[in-house]
């Protein structure tokens, strides 16, 4: 497991074109699940340091989530031309098909 910490973490650091540090402290991100192992290094302060924006300020994402997000979309979110479309292609929008009955 620290193999795969250490290499994630030096992915994760490969992607820190902001060059953004955290002015103080993030906050804590506000999921309270219990995690079963968790990264041996600070993944809030170096996904900000990739996106230059906390992710876990939203309200559902936790770290593992948002670095998920990262790992599936990348840090360059112009493919889709507004929040809609996004939220469209990861299957949050509700169906437009309604029965009449």
């Amino acid at each position: 497991m620290l193999d795969c910490d250490r290499k994630l973490e030096v992915l994760i650091a490969a992607l820190n074109n902001k060059g953004a540090k955290p002015v103080g402290e993030l906050s804590k991100p506000r999921i309270k699940t219990g995690r079963v192992n968790p990264p041996t290094f600070d993944v809030g302060t170096a996904l900000y340091g990739a996106l230059g924006v906390d992710l876990t300020e939203i309200h559902v994402l936790g770290l593992s989530l948002a670095m998920e997000l990262v790992g599936e979309c990348g840090t360059d979110l112009r493919a889709w031309p507004s929040a809609k479309h996004f939220t469209s292609w990861l299957c949050l929008a509700p169906g437009s098909k309604i029965s009449g009955s």
